[in-house]
């Protein structure tokens, strides 16, 4: 990694994957607060619709970063992702291996074929489709592009969010999402837009605004009715997209470097592919769940802080055997095609 790298976007990697572990820690852990838990504890239901609402943001996120920098496919990327994602779940089906012996051989094919691992998939159909699309926003004019980006966002407001998620849209956790927000961040990037602040704090406080009036509504839906508002927290959102963009647009106005950050964020993935692990993520949300329940407020923003932080460092401390594996297969391919070549 270059030293001189500007750590920006590296630092909101890091806080995405941390909004990532955050949501599942929250709703998917503890379930949406009920009418009646709202109705005796307004204040905490409150902050967890909020810290809900402005976390939703993480994995549109990941996908504009993609698509603000451009994916350039190359067979050795696509081979380190492959080879970071099998190496974290046969390493892990083989502690569980050591200590349950009842462990089935179905579901160590479900680790293999990263069917926990939905992002995955769906990133690697992105990555493939994805000199596709840089042909077409090099090739497209302006008029063009944003035509279709508006075709494209209102196809996925009306069918993927309105109409309750219809069209293979499944909520935002599809390719058909992914290549929209990937268009979205190069149209962004190569036509810079009024619509954005010039400052930091402008933008984030756009975000920040937008995640809570996404909490707000569903916070005020669940204590009227007793319905749950589910499709404010998908993906496909237009709020959601939105306010994953003006985060974007914030951490794109800053500038510095930092070798901590950027080493963090390198591993930002191995924290996902941790806790996510078939094997891993019922204990995560176990653990979670324990914590919420032992701890009043206070204590409790401090106990699962440090537990999330626990997990981002696990993820990163066994990514550096990853790193160090594939570096050393890699050395060892070189030197038989070259052998080979003698």
């Amino acid at each position: 990694m270059a030293k001189n790298r500007d750590s920006n976007f590296e630092l909101l990697r890091v806080i995405s994957m941390f909004m990532v572990l955050g949501l599942h820690a929250n709703f998917i852990a503890l379930g949406e607060p009920s009418a009646e838990y709202i109705g005796a504890n307004p204040i905490g239901a409150f902050l967890r619709y909020s810290n809900e609402a402005l976390c939703i943001v993480a994995v549109n996120v990941f996908v504009l970063i993609s698509g603000w920098f451009g994916i350039r496919p190359t067979m050795r990327k696509l081979t380190t992702l492959l080879f970071q994602c099998l190496f974290f779940s046969l390493s892990l089906i083989a502690v569980v291996a050591f200590t349950d012996t009842s462990l089935r051989f179905s579901m160590v094919m479900k680790c293999i074929e990263m069917r926990d691992y939905w992002f995955i998939i769906s990133y690697i159909a992105l990555f493939i489709i994805s000199p596709v699309l840089n042909a077409f926003t090099d090739s497209a004019s302006r008029t063009t592009f944003k035509r279709v980006i508006i075709a494209l966002l209102l196809m996925q407001s009306i069918y993927g969010w309105c109409f309750n998620d219809l069209a293979g849209y499944n909520r935002g956790y599809s390719i058909i999402s992914f290549i929209e927000l990937y268009l979205i961040a190069r149209y962004v990037r190569t036509y810079s837009s009024k619509i954005f602040c010039r400052s930091f704090g402008g933008n984030f406080a756009i975000y920040v605004t937008l995640s809570l009036l996404i909490g707000s509504i569903s916070f005020g839906v669940k204590a009227i009715s007793g319905i749950e508002a589910e499709n404010q927290f998908y993906y496909c959102s237009p709020l959601v997209v939105a306010a994953s963009l003006y985060m974007l647009i914030a951490f794109s106005k800053l500038s510095f470097h930092c070798r901590f950050v950027n080493f963090a964020a390198s591993s930002a993935l191995a924290a996902y592919l941790l806790h996510q692990h078939l094997f891993v993520f019922p204990l995560f949300l176990s653990f979670s769940a324990q914590l919420y329940h032992k701890y009043e407020l206070p204590l409790y923003a401090v106990a699962i802080v440090t537990f999330l932080s626990g997990v981002y460092l696990a993820g990163m401390a066994l990514d550096q055997l990853r790193k160090w594996i594939f570096a050393f297969l890699s050395r060892q391919y070189i030197k038989i095609n070259e052998n080979k070549a003698i």
